[in-house]
């Protein structure tokens, strides 16, 4: 952190959290191109020799699925080990109360709303979360197979367009301890997925649906349990003392809940096909993939 934190005293103060994204945002997109290119030239010579005689544009399909996967694998771990170690370490990681600082009454009798500033190590995970958000809604928009190669297109767009409306709000807002623990809450199961989806391309299928598996346990207990029932009952609930402080609360109060009723949804629908892809294996004896994309089976 010392290196970050010469880095924002170097930049100058008035755009400094504008820069730190820019930054940010750039440098995982060539983070992402070199890891997709390393992933590509390896699937290419060690994806399945059958598979890519037999089907050569598949296989090339397949070879660029694998290089995505493994940028996605190592941005997640990345981001999951490093929210863990900071956010574990928060008071509001085990009561959720304590997300939104408090309400103090100043010598004159006038309750005041008391939240200390980010430190440093959330602020830099507040910010690689959101250029890494930005950077795969920006290629979302711009891929146009995007929207025939997944099903939930449209339904992963509005939900990173969610997140990085959460997260730039809740950092202007200076409610960030929430938005740490939503980000951290939804990092858990990716990685998983991931590691599923990359055994699966190279044939080792019995291990990928242990992992696939693994990752529907994990989705359900994070974002459709502890998501609702930890963040959103305490963001519906804990801050409303807050309303009374300050005119600019009360229509941020609606827009932040709506927002994070948003994702529960949307969790939702994902956890409806995660539940129709394992329903699949166990029915039908058919092979566990990420249901949400049209294209996994080939």
């Amino acid at each position: 952190m010392n290196v970050y934190q010469t880095l924002l005293e170097a930049l100058p103060e008035k755009h400094r959290d504008i820069s730190v994204y820019a930054i940010f945002t750039f440098g995982l997109l060539i983070l992402e191109y070199a890891i997709e290119t390393i992933g590509f030239k390896f699937a290419r010579r060690f994806l399945p020799k059958k598979e890519v005689k037999e089907n050569a544009v598949a296989s090339e399909k397949k070879a660029r699925k694998v290089g995505e996967s493994l940028w996605r694998l190592c941005f997640y771990s990345f981001a999951l080990t490093y929210g863990y170690f900071v956010v574990s370490k928060q008071d509001f990681y085990s009561d959720a109360s304590k997300m939104w600082g408090r309400v103090r009454t100043d010598s004159s009798g006038k309750d005041f709303w008391d939240m200390p500033p980010i430190g440093i190590e959330l602020h830099f995970y507040y910010f690689i979360e959101l250029a890494f958000y930005s950077g795969t809604t920006l290629q979302y928009v711009t891929r146009a197979s995007s929207a025939t190669d997944y099903k939930d297109y449209w339904v992963m767009l509005i939900h990173h367009s969610s997140t990085i409306a959460l997260i730039s709000s809740s950092y202007y807002i200076q409610v960030y301890k929430v938005g740490a623990m939503v980000m951290l809450l939804h990092d858990w199961c990716d990685p998983f997925l991931e590691i599923a989806k990359l055994l699966k391309y190279f044939k080792f299928m019995d291990v990928s649906l242990v992992m696939f598996a693994t990752f529907g346990v994990v989705y359900h207990v994070t974002r459709i349990f502890m998501y609702p029932s930890f963040v959103l009952r305490s963001s519906l609930t804990d801050t409303l003392p807050l309303l009374h402080l300050d005119p600019i609360y009360t229509p941020y109060y609606y827009f932040a809940n709506f927002l994070l009723m948003v994702i529960l949804v949307l969790n939702g629908i994902w956890a409806a096909f995660i539940l129709k892809g394992f329903a699949k294996v166990v029915f039908q004896g058919g092979e566990a993939h990420d249901a949400r994309s049209d294209d996994e089976s080939e």
